[in-house]
């Protein structure tokens, strides 16, 4: 996987060939939790081939009062990334793309006290009869489009997270 900047959680979802992706949001703002606490500042790490992380650049990340997270890179953009439940400590991150873009792009996070791995679950990865089950349609770039998933929560309880593209450190 290439490094990609922020925003990180459009950047990684709607930019890399297998993603998990809708027209359409998934997962509604009042349902959304605060595993960030009301946010602060994160280093972001790259895990590169050899299973290690690398610096990448520093984010302040803000919580919003319509319950999604504001994540500002050092270049100034801001990427708005709402976390939903998936029980214990994993959350679905949900970014809308660009403005000039449409969709919303997944990711599923682990949270862990100041460290917080994200993972980008790969469509060509997963088993393609839990997909068909949920409604997930595969496209040309072989990735998963959810808009006629019913439940999603349910579909990324049983999705194969592969191995953290990411983490987030508290600094």
């Amino acid at each position: 996987m290439r490094h990609v900047p922020l925003p990180l959680l459009t950047a990684i979802c709607l930019t890399v060939a297998g993603c998990l992706q809708s027209e359409q949001p998934k997962f509604p703002l009042a349902d959304a939790a605060a595993p960030l606490g009301e946010g602060g500042r994160y280093a972001v790490y790259e895990r590169s081939a050899d299973n290690r992380y690398q610096r990448q650049e520093a984010v302040v990340i803000k919580r919003r009062s319509d319950r999604a997270y504001d994540f500002v890179d050092e270049k100034g953009e801001t990427q708005t990334v709402s976390f939903h439940p998936l029980g214990g400590n994993l959350f679905v991150g949900q970014a809308k793309a660009d403005k000039d873009e449409p969709g919303y792009g997944y990711a599923v996070l682990r949270v862990s006290g100041g460290e917080t791995l994200v993972y980008v679950p790969q469509c060509d990865a997963q088993d393609k009869a839990v997909l068909a089950a949920a409604g997930v349609e595969m496209n040309a770039q072989l990735e998963c489009i959810l808009d006629k998933v019913g439940d999603a929560p349910a579909l990324f309880k049983r999705l194969n997270l592969g191995e953290p593209v990411s983490k987030l450190v508290r600094e």
